[in-house]
């Protein structure tokens, strides 16, 4: 059906359809929107160095006097290196779909629906490679690779560095538990450096809500504001990614995860931050295409400040 009043297309695709799509990006992709809330942003270059923080700081000692100071080395001698990953997301408008939608408002309404349903999928793909371990090669280094005790991350592989793991805790008969949580809280926190998110598939926040402690508190109004619902555990807000590993209730493979923002941030790129480019008309071809472009990375400089527990069956 086409619809051919400006303003009822304008009223439709403003009101209803754009805000409708932004929020469906954020409500299933949490984690993705704090990421790219608190991003960093780098103007040149393919690659980014980050120090790495690999555990507690060595290089103190007490001293008298005239002491000599025989300082060891900081921990802080090596750098990771992120490169640039690129995306780009396709939308094309025809001359039928144009000329169904008549008029200055509903052009530019419909193109923007568009859009904004593009951005989504995008969305949809890039939470896809923050839990993903860059299998293609092209995409973030995601958490599969940080939520690791054995996988090379920043170009730093732990053969070489021992301490850049995180740390990995598997449940105790399969089953979560307040105390399995906090041993590994306890284990991600150094002094006043903690996790500042937990993450988990639904049935793992479903687990948890059954808790009864400390489960039924929104913390973050900012989240709230877009539809995003959390639970907290230790005043940490417990957030649903959809896209976490983990199969739901009856499989061992569901895990939660314990996240230090301090120590992670997506770097992108200002001049590729959802650029819009127009292509060139093919011959013989009425259709106007555009291109949606974005490049960034996650840089991980403190992996012992994150954790998770893994093997859970959040049916026990």
């Amino acid at each position: 059906m086409s619809i051919v009043t400006p303003v009822d297309v304008f009223g439709m695709t403003t009101v209803k359809i754009i805000p409708k799509a932004v929020n469906i990006r954020y409500k299933s992709n949490g984690l993705w929107w704090r990421l790219h809330k608190k991003g960093e942003r780098w103007d040149g270059g393919t690659q980014i160095e980050a120090p790495l923080f690999d555990g507690a700081v060595l290089a103190v000692q007490w001293y008298e006097g005239r002491e000599t100071w025989v300082l060891p080395n900081s921990r802080m001698n090596v750098s990771a290196v992120y490169q640039l990953r690129e995306a780009v997301a396709q939308v094309s408008v025809s001359g039928r779909d144009e000329a169904m939608n008549t008029g200055p408002q509903a052009v530019l309404s419909f193109i923007k629906t568009k859009l904004a349903h593009v951005k989504t999928g995008l969305s949809d793909m890039f939470g896809t490679a923050v839990q993903g371990s860059n299998a293609s090669g092209k995409e973030f280094d995601g958490a599969g690779i940080a939520f690791s005790a054995s996988s090379t991350l920043g170009s730093v592989a732990p053969a070489d560095v021992p301490d850049w793991i995180a740390q990995i805790r598997n449940a105790t008969s399969n089953t979560m538990t307040d105390l399995e949580l906090q041993i590994v809280l306890g284990r991600c926190t150094q002094g006043d450096t903690r996790p500042t998110l937990i993450v988990s598939n639904q049935s793992g926040q479903d687990k948890f809500s059954t808790f009864g402690t400390n489960a039924q508190v929104i913390v973050d109004q900012e989240m709230a504001s877009i539809g995003i619902r959390h639970l907290n555990f230790r005043g940490i807000p417990w957030l649903v990614d959809s896209h976490c590993p983990g199969s739901g209730a009856g499989s061992t493979d569901n895990v939660v995860q314990f996240w230090n923002e301090n120590y992670v941030d997506l770097w992108e790129s200002p001049s590729y931050n959802y650029k819009q480019v127009n292509y060139a008309p093919l011959p013989n071809e009425n259709v106007k295409r555009i291109g949606i472009l974005e490049a960034g990375n996650l840089v991980w400089n403190g992996r012992p400040y994150f954790g998770s527990l893994n093997q859970i069956n959040t049916a026990l």
